[in-house]
């Protein structure tokens, strides 16, 4: 069990964060799913608001950066409109992540709309629904081929009603816990699922898996996305129609690339180094995955990465 005397500080689309660059709003997209029209509302936002880029999370979603003083207000009014805020009292508890190319918008849907008919989850708790691909970011809860999971083991049959009381139930077992991995689960659990991983590069079909170079959508990448539909992966992907423009955007799986991630660098008070142009400047074939970090929290590292973290003198 786990104590904590805090608040979650996790940033929303209405809790904005203030950072050395500006503000920094985190915009929930259940599943990653977005039409043209949303992508170019984010656009549009980023680019009268803040810093012009959008930044892809590892949960999906994204987050606008640089915002100015006293925008809060205006950036909310344009995300509602856009029907990126269907709900201020659950801004923060819409963390879904959703199989690329599985087509699950409508079970995503769903579980969306039952997560904000309950008490607002934490922050920091996630929903996992599609294949074993969802299980590598470790969500709380997931449907994984019609099986429930729960923390990572199979809890029985699964169904979306399924998945929404599991949620219900934690929210009845927990004080201050943020995760399902900080109580005690006092519901009998399985073996553990085996883990997949995220899908490769390229074309698949009708849709093509493309990086944005350390997960940011520039304004010129924006505006080709604008065309839609797209897909946001917890792998700092979009899946989008094939056949479009991917200027920007990298679709070799064998790219440098693949696998490199960074921090927000000097947008953060504790960062010690440019670590995205460092990472920007030294790109190239290496153990993966590879994540630069601006300071010894080594924010944003995944799991099991090598980890270059800045220094006084360098990195280590």
């Amino acid at each position: 069990m786990t104590v904590r005397l805090a608040p979650d500080a996790c940033p929303g689309a209405l809790k904005v964060h203030e950072a050395v660059d500006g503000g920094l709003a985190r915009v929930r997209v259940p599943g990653g799913y977005l039409t043209g029209q949303q992508v170019a509302a984010l656009a549009e936002a980023s680019g009268e608001l803040g810093d012009g880029n959008v930044d892809l999370t590892s949960r999906g979603n994204v987050q606008l950066r640089g915002l100015r003083p006293g925008t809060a207000d205006q950036l909310a009014s344009a995300l509602a409109a856009a029907g990126l805020l269907p709900s201020i009292s659950h801004d923060t508890s819409r963390n879904v992540v959703a199989s690329p190319l599985a087509d699950l918008q409508e079970v995503v849907a769903r579980i969306d709309e039952g997560i904000c008919a309950m008490d607002p989850l934490p922050g920091r708790f996630l929903l996992g629904v599609g294949g074993s691909d969802v299980l590598s970011v470790r969500p709380d809860l997931a449907l994984v081929d019609d099986r429930l999971v729960v923390d990572g083991r199979d809890a029985g049959a699964g169904s979306v009603a399924a998945l929404l009381e599991a949620a219900q139930h934690f929210l009845d077992l927990r004080g201050s816990e943020w995760r399902v991995r900080e109580l005690t689960w006092d519901r009998p659990l399985g073996d553990p699922v085996a883990v997949g991983t995220a899908p490769a590069l390229g074309v698949h079909g009708d849709r093509v898996v493309a990086l944005p170079p350390l997960g940011r959508l520039t304004p010129s990448v924006l505006g080709q996305l604008a065309a839609g539909p797209v897909q946001l992966t917890p792998w700092r992907q979009v899946v989008v129609p094939a056949g479009g423009d991917l200027t920007g955007l990298v679709t070799d799986p064998a790219s440098p690339w693949v696998g490199v991630s960074a921090c927000a660098g000097l947008a953060c008070a504790k960062a010690l180094r440019d670590v995205r142009a460092d990472a920007v400047a030294a790109v190239a074939p290496g153990p993966r995955p590879l994540h630069w970090a601006g300071c010894e929290r080594q924010c944003g590292a995944p799991a099991g990465a090598v980890v270059r973290t800045a220094t006084a003198e360098g990195y280590r």
